[in-house]
């Protein structure tokens, strides 16, 4: 609460509590022998009131010219240089591109980006697919050429085994008939 809101209160609560006992004391003397006039004791009460009034008045307007105004300079001026600093940045922020794009816009953006996106999986994915196929003909070859040398091994030593067997045979009838 203001300090002049308060000087006001506490005078108005002082002149409440001097009409208290104002009202005491009328009521004292109404009991007594002395009757007072009631048109008297209203207008004494209002001029009481009056008074009362005047001498807050004078109060509030003493401490209205006490009281000193801030300087408010240097803090309105750091309010302007953030105001200057926000709108700088909303203006950058209302050039930026993004923010002058539509929804179809970022649709046809998005779509864009996903096809370049696909065409790069499908790129990749053909490499591999490439890279596998070469890969199962060279095992498909070495194999290949694995069973040809079984084969071949087999030929070998079954020609080499009728070669001996021949030569056996040979060695046999030749000593039979030199013998």
């Amino acid at each position: 609460m203001p300090a002049s809101v308060a000087s006001y209160c506490a005078i108005w609560g002082l002149g409440l509590v001097l009409a208290g006992k104002e009202e005491e004391t009328m009521s004292e003397t109404s009991e007594g022998a002395v009757p007072v006039d009631e048109a008297a004791a209203a207008f004494e009460e209002l001029r009481q009131e009056i008074a009362l009034m005047r001498r807050a008045l004078g109060g509030l307007s003493a401490e209205h010219a006490s009281v000193e105004i801030p300087d408010y300079s240097q803090t309105l001026g750091q309010m302007g240089r953030a105001l200057n600093a926000i709108l700088k940045t909303n203006k950058e922020l209302a050039e930026a591109p993004a923010l002058r794009m539509n929804a179809q816009n970022w649709a046809e953006e998005i779509a864009a980006a996903s096809r370049t996106a696909r065409q790069a999986d499908r790129e990749a994915l053909d490499r591999a697919r490439s890279g596998f196929d070469e890969i199962t003909r060279a095992l498909s070859a070495s194999f290949a050429s694995a069973r040809a040398a079984d084969a071949q091994l087999i030929w070998v030593l079954g020609a080499a085994g009728g070669g001996v067997a021949v030569g056996v045979l040979i060695g046999v009838v030749v000593a039979r008939f030199v013998g």
